[in-house]
C-alpha cells in the first residue's frame, strides 16, 4: 500500500510531535498491508510496532529522493524524534519549493513582491479621490478623513512616533510624506 498523505496541519506542529507521527504513520501503513486497517491505528499490537520499529533501523533506499524521507525514519526508530521531525519538515518544504519552482522555471515567471512598477499607491489613489471631490481641503483634514477610512491593508497611526500609515510588507509613509504626496496631488489637479 502507498503511504497515505499526512494531514494537513503537520507543518504546525513542532518537531518532535511531527516526528514521532512520522514513525507511528509508517508503523500504521505496515499494518494496514497484513490486514489492520489504517483507520484502526490504535488497535496494532505492540509487539507488532516494536518489529517495525527495528525493521526501519536496517532499511536502506536506492534513489535519491527517498534518502531524506529513511534518514528521518532512522532517527525516529532511534528515538530522536526532534530530529527526525526537522527532516521530514525540510524535506516536505524543500518537495513544495522543487515543485513550485518546476512548474514556473520553463516559462520563466519571475517571483516578485509589491505593487507592479509606475503604479499608484493606494494612499495616493485615496488622496487624489478627495482632493478631486474638494480641492480646497487641507492636509491635516484629509489626514483625519482618511484615518477613519483608510485604503485597505493601511493603518492610520498617530502615537508616539509621530502620525504614520502603516502598510502592508512595512511598507510605511510618514506625515512629511503624506503633505508630499498631497502637494503632489494638487499640483496634478490644478494642471
Amino acid at each position: 500500500m502507498k503511504m497515505p498523505p499526512l494531514p494537513d496541519n503537520v507543518l504546525d506542529m513542532p518537531d518532535y510531535e511531527l516526528g514521532g507521527l512520522l514513525l507511528g504513520w509508517f508503523i500504521a501503513v505496515q499494518a494496514d498491508d497484513l490486514g489492520i486497517p489504517f483507520e484502526q491505528i490504535n488497535q496494532i499490537p505492540e509487539h507488532f510496532a516494536e518489529q517495525v520499529r527495528k525493521r526501519v533501523l536496517t532499511i536502506e533506499t536506492d534513489t535519491v529522493e527517498n534518502f531524506a524521507v529513511e534518514k528521518a525514519l532512522h532517527k525516529a526508530a532511534s528515538g530522536d524524534f526532534e530530529t527526525a521531525g526537522r527532516f521530514i519538515r525540510e524535506h516536505m518544504i524543500s518537495g513544495g519549493v522543487s515543485i513550485v519552482s518546476m512548474k514556473f522555471a520553463p516559462i520563466g515567471i519571475k517571483f516578485t513582491r509589491g505593487r507592479k512598477p509606475n503604479t499608484v499607491s493606494p494612499i495616493r489613489k485615496a488622496i487624489a479621490k478627495l482632493l478631486k471631490a474638494n480641492s480646497a481641503i487641507k492636509n491635516p483634514e484629509i489626514w483625519e478623513s482618511m484615518k477613519h477610512k483608510s485604503p485597505r491593508g493601511w493603518t492610520a497611526c498617530d502615537n508616539h512616533l509621530g502620525k504614520y500609515f502603516e502598510g502592508p510588507e512595512n511598507k510605511n509613509m510618514n506625515y512629511e510624506r503624506f503633505c508630499n504626496v498631497c502637494s503632489d496631488e494638487r499640483k496634478k489637479i490644478k494642471q
